[in-house]
Formats: structure tokens, C-alpha cells, sequence
């Protein structure tokens, strides 16, 4: 079996500044998606999080109850746009740099994220990536099992036992900005930290850093 290295990366904060989610909510009030007022129990949401009282999931979810509203067609629209129209222009140059640098070296690409994949999932149809493993959200909006910290490393070890090839770790690359990030670039011998948030350089330390910025 061929061996081929992979290269691995984070999204919020590594590729794009900020948090997706957060532009997804406001995009959707400005489709009439969802109402204005609908924003302070986003707010309130998002503090019991910071806080602790529910759980990564349970907050994803209760962000992402509006979709029960909407089909399946115009889950997929809504996300397309969103990708296209928000997402895309806000990419890091040297994000979109590295990606193809990777994929003209012959390394496999992926995107693994925490943010939902109600919407992330169509950026593997617009950047030089071969998959995209982020949270698995259903057509309701609820989430089950956030992909951070140990199962970023279980998504991308399961997608990898189901290639007709064999990861060269040792060859391979993983950028991350935070600390939840850095159980899957542990896997390859290459991780590099970009713009990493303090508990990432307390924890990381000794990583090589990259400065990421839009001009």
C-alpha cells in the first residue's frame, strides 16, 4: 500500500479569523432566516457555554434549532452561499497558500474542525481540499459529538483506515490555533502552531508559530 502524508487543517482561527458559527447565526438573521430578537438567547446561549452549564453540543444545537424550519434543499443552498459569500473572502492568504502548496506536493488535505458540518461541508467544493471532518449536525441542527480535542484524532484516524492508502506521519503537516487543536497535529511530525491562543503556547511550547493575517 502506497504511503502518502496528510496535511491537517484547523478552520476558526487558523484559516479565518474568528468563529464561523457566530457569522452562520448572523447570516441567517439577514436572510430572515432567523429573527433578530432570536439573537439575545444566541448571546445568553453562548454565556452559559463560556461557563460551563451545557455542554459544546447542547449549545451547537440550540444555535442551530432553525434549521428544523428549512429543507434539505435550502439547508444545502443556505450553506453553499454562506461558504461562498462569507467564508471564502475572509480566508487567510497564507491559509489558501499552504493548502495548495500541500496539494501540488502530492499531500493529502483536510479540514477538520469543530464548527458544524451543515455548512463546512461545501468548502470541499470550493478550496484544493480532498475532505472536509467537521461536527456531524443532522437535519435538525442537533449535534451529537463535537469534533475537538481527542475526537479530531478518532475522525481522522477513521477516514484514514478507509483510504486506499497508508499516512506517512512522520512526512506529514497539522496547523492549529488552540490547545483543542493539538491532540490530532501530535499525530504528524510537522505541527505548526498559528496564531495560537495563550493556552496553546503554554501547551504547545517548543512548536514552531506562524503569523497568519489577512492584509
Amino acid at each position: 500500500m502506497d504511503k502518502r502524508p496528510i496535511a491537517i487543517f484547523d478552520f476558526d482561527g487558523t484559516m479565518i479569523p474568528g468563529d464561523s458559527i457566530v457569522r452562520y447565526i448572523r447570516c441567517a438573521v439577514q436572510r430572515g432566516l432567523l429573527s433578530p430578537f432570536a439573537l439575545i438567547g444566541q448571546a445568553l446561549n453562548a454565556w452559559r457555554g463560556v461557563r460551563g452549564r451545557i455542554t459544546p453540543e447542547e449549545g451547537k444545537s440550540r444555535s442551530l434549532a432553525f434549521l428544523a424550519r428549512m429543507t434539505a434543499a435550502q439547508q444545502a443552498d443556505f450553506g453553499r452561499a454562506f461558504c461562498r459569500e462569507q467564508l471564502l473572502p475572509r480566508l487567510y492568504p497564507q491559509a489558501v497558500d499552504r493548502l495548495r502548496a500541500h496539494r501540488d506536493a502530492g499531500d493529502v488535505v483536510l479540514i477538520v474542525s469543530a464548527s458544524p458540518d451543515i455548512y463546512l461541508r461545501y468548502l470541499a467544493e470550493m478550496l484544493p481540499v480532498d475532505a472536509v471532518l467537521a461536527t456531524p449536525t443532522d437535519e435538525r441542527g442537533r449535534v451529537t459529538r463535537n469534533t475537538r480535542d481527542g475526537e479530531k484524532v478518532r475522525r481522522v484516524l477513521a477516514w484514514a483506515g478507509e483510504q486506499p492508502f497508508e499516512p506517512d506521519w512522520a512526512a506529514s503537516h497539522a496547523y492549529g490555533d488552540s490547545a483543542h487543536d493539538l491532540p490530532v497535529m501530535r499525530l504528524t511530525g510537522h505541527p505548526v502552531m498559528v496564531n495560537p491562543k495563550p493556552a496553546m503556547r503554554r501547551t504547545g511550547e517548543g512548536l514552531p508559530v506562524e503569523d497568519w493575517r489577512n492584509q
